[in-house]
């Protein structure tokens, strides 16, 4: 499962963003129009990864 970020523009809010975790972009878009069928999505990408090392 990976995060992703879904910029979109919602009637009573104007543009916002939202995150959603799915195995693909296109089964987060997909869950993301299910749920709110409203709004229209603008942009969406993969939330990137910080790679934190512990212990240097």
């Amino acid at each position: 499962m990976r995060a992703y970020v879904i910029r979109y523009n919602d009637p009573q809010h104007g543009t916002c963003s939202a995150e959603v975790t799915a195995g693909t972009e296109a089964d987060a878009r997909a869950d993301f129009k299910r749920r709110f069928p409203q709004a229209d999505i603008l942009a969406s990408y993969e939330k990137p990864v910080k790679n934190i090392v512990v212990g240097r």
